[in-house]
């Protein structure tokens, strides 16, 4: 029904918009009531952005002693991971679900209520060790499992409730959120459909908000700015070893990519903090099997972008600076995309090398990953190369460009 209604809706907007006549290129704030401005893509772009890159990303347990001014410096890093590699926050939002589930069924029998939103809490460094009235350190999944073997430390009696009384979302804000994103990316699409020219930037942001769409879903179940651990007391036993000698190891990212961040971050720290990217170890299969789905979503990220070679999407007009800047989202958005494809090969021959142990496929294996590393350097160069191409851009819109579907102004958006 509700696709009939769209179907609809879109119909009824072709019939009564028609094709305005050029604008004069020296008007930039086209003031007819069915036209839009400038500021007025630049805001929808920025607020879908901001859905896509600060509230989708859930973050680890800060340390208790973190400042206010600290967390947001860790916010707009994370931004900024979102923004520029996307597909490594998503690589990392797919470890921390299948680490979940993993945990959440291995500890239902010391607790048949224990749900994948405790397994989360676990694994974002959400209990923290005592001895008495002093904190050790924050236990990650090794450690709480190998504590609790030994018993030496209680199951703790959380319920999921009081967890996500300790979120900082909630159903109702994630909700407002997708639904941001879904209006930005039904407003591009019926842009598309109808031959209506859209932004450069807008283009950016419709790849950006289809990636976003799996963080929701992989950190569905994870509590949001979580910003306070619960305590687990060290039990007290006969013949145990002091309390300093614990293997407390504050849980490293289980990532090659972010070892070394973890290990710099970690001086500063120290062990009551949770790795800034720490995930529950999974086994090489899944591992793989994990890259090969962050590559394929990330290839069909950069392919989005592609859709800006065809020229009628952006429909250019033959100014200097326009084809000069076309120029350079050809290459760029060719690189978004070929490059986690690369990855995604690779990813395939090595599951594929695991049942035919062929010499083979592991030597191109080898070579193509040699490859992929060496080409992350220009991937990075693409990514900052589309977002300013994106921002630049606005000041040459074609007339089209500002014409609006009329019936998309009643859908709640910011």
């Amino acid at each position: 029904m509700l696709i009939l209604l769209f179907l609809f809706l879109l119909a009824q907007d072709s019939a009564q918009a028609g094709v305005l006549p050029p604008r004069d290129d020296s008007s930039q704030s086209p003031q007819c009531p069915n036209q839009r401005t400038v500021v007025d893509i630049t805001w929808s772009c920025v607020a879908t952005m901001f859905a896509c890159t600060w509230i989708s990303v859930h973050p680890n347990i800060p340390a208790p002693e973190e400042r206010w001014w600290e967390a947001i410096i860790k916010r707009f890093q994370y931004m900024l991971w979102t923004i520029f590699a996307p597909e490594i926050i998503l690589f990392w939002a797919i470890k921390q679900w299948h680490g979940a589930r993993r945990v959440a069924k291995q500890y239902r029998h010391y607790d048949p209520n224990w749900t994948v939103t405790h397994a989360h809490f676990l694994q974002m460094g959400g209990f923290m060790l005592y001895d008495g009235d002093e904190p050790i350190g924050i236990l990650s999944y090794e450690n709480f499992d190998n504590l609790l073997e030994q018993h030496r430390i209680p199951f703790p009696s959380i319920t999921k409730r009081e967890i996500m009384d300790r979120s900082k979302s909630d159903l109702l804000a994630k909700c407002v959120a997708i639904g941001q994103l879904i209006w930005f990316m039904i407003q591009v699409f019926s842009r598309l459909a109808k031959h209506m020219p859209i932004a450069e930037l807008e283009l950016v942001t419709i790849a950006l908000a289809f990636l976003t769409g799996f963080l929701y879903f992989f950190w569905w179940e994870k509590p949001v700015n979580v910003s306070t651990s619960v305590p687990v007391h060290l039990l007290m036993r006969h013949n145990s070893p002091p309390s300093p000698n614990l293997p407390i190891d504050s849980g490293r990212s289980q990532m090659s990519t972010f070892t070394v961040y973890d290990e710099i971050a970690r001086q500063f720290t120290g062990p009551k903090k949770i790795g800034t990217f720490y995930a529950i170890p999974l086994t090489s299969t899944i591992e793989i099997r994990t890259i090969l789905v962050a590559s394929v979503v990330g290839t069909i990220f950069g392919a989005l972008h592609c859709l800006g070679i065809y020229k009628p999407v952006f429909q250019l007009r033959n100014d200097p600076s326009d084809l000069i800047n076309f120029d350079f989202w050809r290459p760029f958005s060719l690189a978004v995309a070929l490059i986690p494809g690369l990855i995604a090969v690779v990813a395939l021959l090595r599951i594929w090398n695991e049942r035919a142990q062929s010499k083979l496929s592991t030597h191109v294996a080898g070579i193509l990953t040699v490859f992929a590393f060496l080409s992350l350097p220009f991937y990075a160069t693409a990514r900052v190369g589309i977002l300013a191409s994106g921002f630049l851009s606005l000041g040459s819109l074609p007339p089209g460009a500002f014409n609006t579907i009329t019936w998309l102004s009643y859908f709640p958006h910011v």
